[in-house]
């Protein structure tokens, strides 16, 4: 509980799912009740940016796996690049959000814009559980899901506090800006000390010795070979 890594991807994932949480819960209230469109209209844009965030997630993935075995880019690396990449694209998001006003269609370019690399979080924080502790990493991996449900929440909770009284575009100003603030600090404090080195507490250097004595065959067959 004292690992600074593990911290640091605790607020990773705080980071990466606040902006999952407000595409998920806000997107939509947000077009319902500012933009005032119907049921029908609101699903269809509100589908379109998850649809293209998949399709794009897909297109990168095979790439950066790629990329990593060929020992061209480290793991570390994919995961921080992920995490910023989408961080920033996210705000600039939300930034166009607030400043365009009122029209359907550009909003609905740029919550699709802001929005594209956020499956990115797939190889982004998701996996970097298991590169600090792949021994325990079920475990590691079960504490940061909660961690990140948490902005799921919190988001619904300053959105009805601000709009209670007053569904207005300042309200909702306020709101992106907090949102905005809130992914920023997190995920600077990820970049700065977050590592996907493997942890000592996470692994167990004498496992695979155990492992060996526990197996003649292997024990055999290394002798065999040397």
């Amino acid at each position: 509980m004292t690992s600074v890594p593990f911290w640091a991807l605790a607020v990773g994932y705080f980071s990466q799912f606040w902006i999952l949480g407000f595409y998920c819960t806000a997107q939509p209230l947000y077009m319902g009740t500012i933009l005032h469109l119907d049921s029908v209209t609101n699903g269809l844009l509100s589908s379109v940016p998850p649809l293209c965030r998949a399709l794009f997630a897909c297109m990168c993935g095979f790439p950066a796996d790629w990329a990593v075995k060929r020992g061209h880019l480290s793991v570390g690396f994919i995961r921080k690049s992920a995490t910023l990449s989408n961080s920033i694209l996210a705000c600039l998001g939300f930034l166009g959000v607030s400043l365009i006003g009122c029209d359907p269609q550009l909003n609905t370019i740029f919550f699709t814009a802001g929005g594209l690399l956020g499956d990115f979080i797939t190889f982004g924080v998701c996996m970097a559980g298991v590169d600090i502790a792949p021994n325990l990493s079920g475990t590691v991996s079960g504490i940061l899901s909660f961690v990140g449900v948490i902005p799921f929440f919190i988001i619904p909770a300053i959105i009805g506090w601000r709009t209670k009284y007053e569904r207005s575009m300042a309200q909702w100003n306020f709101i992106y800006y907090t949102t905005i603030g809130v992914v920023v600090a997190t995920t600077v404090l990820y970049l700065v000390f977050g590592t996907s080195e493997p942890q000592s507490w996470g692994t167990d250097e004498d496992e695979g010795a155990s492992e060996e004595s526990s197996d003649p065959k292997r024990k055999n067959s290394r002798d065999t070979q040397s």
